[in-house]
């Protein structure tokens, strides 16, 4: 959660501020400016307020007076840093450093990896700090230099005569590469698995995805955005100098003895280019078994024997960011021997496996899914991956791979597992050939779990227990100030929910018959297949995610 909420919330339950101010101050980037601006709150009462939440707070100056500030620590930190988080570093040793500041619940992490020493937060009022800041860092030439002479991103028609020597250099000064690490560092450690660098009329947006949930965690000045998106472009190996078309580019780094891939997407919009990095971890994501995603155990093993014959396709379904191409790598881990020829068709490919043959799509040059697909009938494949079925010509080579003697895994977006096979058919393939081919279609979606350390009990009423099929008498619910180790958020990592079809001779029947959705969902409801919401609720019922979030992501 946000630190000035948190902050906020805290005055309210202690009464010292109302509903209306705390909506009114809630939107504001500096709470603490705007409550003392506009008279919500004095400085003294203020330090009363950091004394009960904090463990230094400096009541008489002594600690953060100007003779106490060493002008040579600025240089450690970039401009944008210091300024956004209204925070001075004040002195050090071997293993220290002592930061002054009147934001509250500074995040030491940054300050930790910048530094590579172990904060000590001292908290004072706005009115020191903004002194400080007016006497020495506004003032520092070394400072202000390594910003303002970034170059500006105009709307003109010169914006295409680009200094690409002067670009790189500007990218390559420290404030900036300070902020890149500063910015890469911070998403890893918040398990972050995408980040946003978002280019606004006013302000750099930065916003991290946690767990499916889309965070603002950073505001930066528009005048520094041509050179971090550069840096950024640099890192991938993508052109700096175009910034007409969309690219797509990749980094590999190590970030806290963690191998880090990233899959940068560049994007011209209206104030410059945005930029979405999707966060991998490669040697996690290629060691994930299939039992630690949230398969309840009876699907669990229907769907292990499914895959394990020797032919026949196998479907997940569902949204971008629902898991699909999880639950298939880790699959094909569980299935790759040196007994057989696993060949893979992915657009891109997301993680690179040892023992697989993966093929990346190039549409620019010809190679796209049809043409990769025809040619692996020659690779003497056994087991075929198709990163998504996206037309009809690739699923009826999908469908025929799958008819003469190959396993087939491959994804389509669709709602759930009924729908797809609707959706195969739209695509031209005959309702005799699904049901030849057909083992198992698993429409999925991921729910945040509930932080063990902070989750809340909750008594359902009995209506409530009839309406959403409550088995249990107490559940849980996300606590809304969370706790440290699920940075306050209340939910800490994700797991499956899933809808899984299982091609039985009554489904097969069916779908030969060409009988409707609703007539194939009903066959397979009365065989036992769990809908995404009933998948949801037996988390509820154990404890594992909450109500509101299965109502979240599944139709009830």
């Amino acid at each position: 959660m946000d630190r000035n909420l948190r902050f906020l919330k805290f005055l309210l339950s202690k009464q010292i501020i109302d509903v209306k101010t705390f909506e009114s101050a809630k939107d504001a980037d500096d709470a603490v400016g705007y409550l003392i601006n506009n008279n919500y709150i004095t400085e003294d009462k203020l330090l009363s307020i950091y004394k009960e939440l904090f463990k230094l707070v400096d009541e008489h100056g002594s600690m953060t007076s100007q003779d106490k500030i060493n002008k040579d620590l600025l240089d450690l930190f970039p401009k944008e840093l210091i300024m956004s988080n209204k925070m001075i570093p004040v002195s050090y040793t071997d293993s220290t450093i002592t930061i002054a500041t009147y934001t509250p619940f500074l995040d030491e992490n940054q300050i930790k990896y910048i530094t590579k020493k172990q904060p000590i937060i001292i908290y004072t009022t706005p009115s020191r700090i903004n002194k400080i800041l007016e006497e020495f860092l506004l003032q520092s030439s070394s400072r202000t230099q390594e910003l303002e002479n970034v170059e500006v991103y105009e709307e003109t028609s010169e914006i295409y005569n680009i200094n690409i020597d002067q670009l790189v250099k500007d990218s390559s000064e420290g404030a900036i590469v300070k902020l890149a690490n500063n910015i890469l560092y911070r998403a890893v450690q918040e398990n972050a698995s995408d980040i946003h660098i978002e280019p606004k009329e006013k302000e750099i947006t930065i916003r991290f995805r946690i767990d499916g949930i889309l965070k603002k965690v950073m505001s930066l000045p528009t005048n520094i955005k041509t050179s971090l998106i550069a840096r950024f472009k640099i890192l991938s190996n993508l052109d700096i100098s175009e910034r007409r078309r969309p690219q797509d580019g990749t980094m590999r780094l190590t970030i806290n003895n963690r191998k880090v891939q990233l899959r940068v997407s560049v994007l011209p919009v209206s104030f410059g280019e945005k930029i979405v990095m999707r966060v991998q971890f490669p040697d996690e994501f290629s060691n994930t078994k299939l039992e630690q995603l949230g398969f309840e155990e009876e699907d669990l093993e229907k769907l292990k024997e499914a895959f394990h014959k020797p032919y026949g396709i196998i479907l997940v379904a569902g949204p971008t960011g629902s898991g699909k191409t999880t639950t298939l790598y880790s699959i094909l881990q569980e299935l790759n021997t040196d007994e057989v020829n696993i060949t893979t068709a992915e657009d891109p490919i997301e993680i690179n496996i040892p023992g697989l043959n993966q093929v990346q799509i190039d549409e620019k040059i010809g190679r796209t899914f049809e043409e990769v697909l025809r040619s692996f009938l020659r690779q003497d494949p056994d087991i075929i991956l198709i990163g998504e079925i996206r037309d009809s010509i690739t699923a009826e080579i999908a469908i025929r791979s799958a008819l003469t003697g190959h396993l087939v895994l491959s994804t389509l977006h669709v709602n759930d597992a009924p729908s797809t096979i609707a959706r195969l058919i739209d695509m031209k393939v005959e309702p005799f050939l699904i049901s030849s081919s057909l083992l198992a279609i698993s429409a999925q979606r991921l729910v945040r779990k509930l932080c063990p350390h902070c989750k809340i009990e909750y008594i359902p009423t009995k209506e409530e227990k009839e309406f959403y099929k409550i088995t249990t008498d107490i559940i849980y619910k996300a606590n809304k100030t969370g706790c440290q180790y699920c940075n306050h958020l209340g939910y800490k990592g994700r797991t499956v929910i899933a809808e899984l079809l299982f091609a039985d001779s009554k489904i097969k029947e069916a779908i030969t018959q060409r009988k409707t959705t609703d007539e194939i969902r009903e066959i397979a409801t009365k065989n036992g297949m769990k809908t995404l919401f009933e998948s949801g609720m037996l988390k509820v019922n154990k404890g594992i995610t909450s109500l509101e979030e299965v109502l979240r992501v599944a139709i009830f």
